[in-house]
Parts: structure tokens; C-alpha cells; sequence
């Protein structure tokens, strides 16, 4: 089959997936809410799309990327290497095209939520939206919030929520009130929680199976680190808040 008819058979299988109300839609959807429901990402919806990447209990666990407009067509395809898909020169150029809204959708083998490079994606001018599928199926979705810096938000804004949520998980391991492990599973999820309370982005997720019920263990702990890793980023990015508000 040449590149053209996979294309084509994309967009069919897209088509099915997502339903008539995307293929129809030309805005940017107005909320992270409804673009969650235009793509039909959770629940049932997150095995279609996941079948979509190609995952399947017979082929080696490895990430892939769709790349799909608002309206529903596919811009493009990347196979990654294990855990990771590589942007490469061409992908990124579109990526950055102002006006594209591009939406990038792929699975995370790994079972956890949105890394550093994955939220990073939301701050180019033509990304609308990020979505990650776990193998299990939870689902992350990230978009760029009304504080987020666009030139430091991987760099600063990230690492900082990434280092205060560390910092508050490490002062609760001793009272045993949440384990070493399920801080890590769940590292990722827990910092962009932080980054959309205090509006760097916006963030939908829908934690599935053993993830769910790890993290409704320690629910009271991980909502306490994600308040004060909020409130501090809102303290130390203050300027930028403001500036963002006005």
C-alpha cells in the first residue's frame, strides 16, 4: 500500500472513530472539555483510538503519533522508537505554523501521564491540544493555559512544578501516608494537575484500572501536593500571571 492509500485509510478509520460532529466542526473547540468529547477519547472511545496507534497484544509495545486536525483529517504520522516519538525538522515547522491547531494524539506504553516534552508541545503556536492514551487506558489531555509562557514553559514553568511536587511527595514518604512507588507512578500526572491549578495549562485526565485505584489510596496526599505546588508556582511566577490576566 503506498503513503496516499495509508492517508486515506487514516482518515476513514478516524472518521469512525471520532464520529460526523469533528469531521463537521471548522473552530477550535472553546473548552478542553469539548474536544475531549469531539474526539471521544475516554472510556470505550480511548480503545478505539488505541487500536487506531496500532497497539495490540501481539506487536511490541512502542509509541506512535497521529497528528490530526480540528476538523478530523490527519496532518501526519510519526512511528517512535520504544518510548518516544521523535518531532523532527518537518513535524516541528508545521507544528509551529500559526493558525494550524493541530492536535497530536498518541499512546504512552508506559501507563503514565504527559512528560515534560509532551506538555512542552502545547506552547507551539500551532498546537491546540495534546492527548496521550495509556496502554491501560487512562487518558491526559494538555492545552496551553492562560498563564503558560510559551518561551519558558518546558524549561522553567515545568521543571519548577516538577520540583516542588517532588520536593512536598519526599516530605511525606516517612509518615508512610504515601509510597515511593505510587509518588512515581503518578509523578506526571500529579505536576500537571499543579500546572493547571494555577493556569499554565489547561488538563482533562481519566486515570483507568490499577492507576485509579493507586491514586485514590493516597488522593488526600496528592491533592495537598498539587494545591501547594500550585500555590507556589503562583507565587513565583507572579509576574507572569499577572501579565497574562490583564
Amino acid at each position: 500500500m503506498d503513503r496516499t492509500s495509508v492517508f486515506r485509510a487514516a482518515w476513514l478509520t478516524v472518521s469512525t472513530l471520532i464520529g460526523p460532529g469533528i469531521v463537521n466542526a471548522q473552530e477550535r473547540p472553546k473548552a478542553l472539555n469539548e474536544l475531549v468529547t469531539r474526539l471521544n477519547v475516554s472510556g470505550q472511545g480511548a480503545g478505539g483510538w488505541l487500536a487506531q496507534l496500532g497497539v495490540d497484544s501481539t506487536t511490541p509495545a512502542a509509541e506512535r503519533l497521529l497528528v490530526l486536525t480540528v476538523a478530523g483529517g490527519p496532518l501526519a504520522e510519526r512511528n517512535g522508537n520504544g518510548s518516544w516519538v521523535v518531532i523532527d525538522g518537518d513535524l516541528d515547522r508545521l507544528l509551529r505554523t500559526p493558525g494550524m491547531s493541530a492536535i497530536l494524539l498518541h499512546n504512552h506504553p508506559s501507563n503514565v501521564g504527559l512528560s515534560a516534552a509532551d506538555i512542552g508541545q502545547v506552547s507551539k503556536p500551532g498546537v491546540t491540544a495534546i492527548v496521550a492514551i495509556a496502554h491501560d487506558g487512562s487518558v491526559f489531555v494538555a492545552a496551553a493555559g492562560r498563564a503558560m509562557d510559551p518561551d519558558r514553559l518546558e524549561a522553567r514553568q515545568y521543571v519548577r512544578a516538577l520540583n516542588e511536587v517532588t520536593r512536598r511527595l519526599r516530605a511525606e514518604w516517612p509518615s508512610g501516608s504515601v509510597s515511593v512507588s505510587a509518588s512515581d507512578a503518578h509523578l506526571n500526572h500529579l505536576v500537571a494537575r499543579a500546572l493547571a491549578q494555577a493556569g499554565i495549562i489547561q488538563y482533562w485526565s481519566d486515570l483507568r484500572g490499577a492507576p485509579r485505584a493507586s491514586y485514590d489510596t493516597a488522593a488526600a496526599v496528592f491533592n495537598r501536593v498539587v494545591a501547594g505546588t500550585a500555590a507556589y508556582l503562583r507565587r513565583v511566577e507572579k509576574p507572569a500571571l499577572s501579565a497574562a490576566h490583564r
